[in-house]
């Protein structure tokens, strides 16, 4: 199925829920000539049910269907070992067998509403043009091998505007109770929105008073570190300057000229 299309039956099928109370699983009842044109097509019932109304079905069968599977003899042996499997529906017509347009139409309509709250897959368009006028019945029919899920009725339509407008002046609890809420989903959500408050309160009292935003500090300059002091090493000094003036001492001493004068000195009186 496309996702388009199911998405459209989940929300059909969400109106019903609603306004008119369905609830899984869905009561499908099947006539005779829906149960063999899925059975011709070779389509599990069940699972071609289960992705037309996007839910867990339950599919019963009415005795008059039944009936009329009997008739035809060994040409129906397998729809009538497949209708076997679903459930029985009893119409009260074991004394009086009516055809299974009639039957459908009985157990249905009562007193112009769908009590029983059923799904019907029926392939005679008669049933489905009579149903049509009762609100709140989803209709099944196959068409070149698919099945399809009608829109709702102008019955339905009209049953759920006029739902909507006399929900318009009511309170948030009595729409609540009309849309099947029950108390304890209700308590639920009433502590649920406590703890949130609560949390909310408390993460409040939990931040402090808003105050001037300092600088960026990647954008601040580093400081700079302060120079250490440097160490000056006077024992050495002293001692390099005794060994320079011990060597001007020998230069004098060494000087073959016998002036007495360093070279240092002699170089010094030149220049000047």
């Amino acid at each position: 199925m496309r996702q388009k299309r199911a998405k459209s039956y989940r929300k059909l099928m969400q109106t019903y829920h609603l306004f008119f109370g369905f609830r899984e699983p869905y009561q499908v009842v099947v006539d005779a000539d829906f149960l063999q044109d899925l059975n011709k097509s070779k389509m599990n019932v069940l699972a071609a049910l289960t992705r037309t109304v996007q839910g867990k079905v339950k599919p019963m069968i009415t005795q008059c269907c039944i009936s009329q599977l009997y008739k035809q003899g060994n040409a129906a042996a397998s729809d009538i070992r497949l209708a076997k499997t679903f459930e029985r529906r009893r119409c009260n017509h074991l004394d009086d067998p009516k055809s299974p347009a009639e039957c459908i139409q009985s157990i249905v309509n009562i007193n112009g509403k769908n009590k029983h709250r059923y799904v019907v897959a029926t392939q005679d368009p008669e049933v489905r043009a009579a149903l049509r006028n009762i609100p709140g019945v989803p209709l099944i029919y196959m068409k070149r091998s698919v099945v399809i899920l009608e829109p709702a009725s102008p019955a339905t339509v009209y049953y759920k505007r006029q739902r909507e407008g006399q929900q318009m002046g009511m309170s948030q609890e009595e729409k609540d109770l009309l849309s099947g809420k029950t108390q304890r989903q209700q308590e639920e959500k009433e502590n649920s929105s406590e703890d949130a408050t609560s949390d909310a309160t408390t993460k409040k009292r939990k931040r402090g008073p808003k105050g001037p935003k300092g600088p960026n500090p990647l954008s601040m300059k580093k400081k700079k570190s302060e120079t250490e002091p440097v160490q000056v090493n006077i024992i050495g000094d002293v001692g390099q300057r005794k060994k320079h003036r011990r060597g001007r001492k020998k230069n004098t001493v060494s000087d073959e000229s016998g002036t007495g004068v360093a070279t240092g000195d002699a170089v010094e009186n030149d220049s000047s």
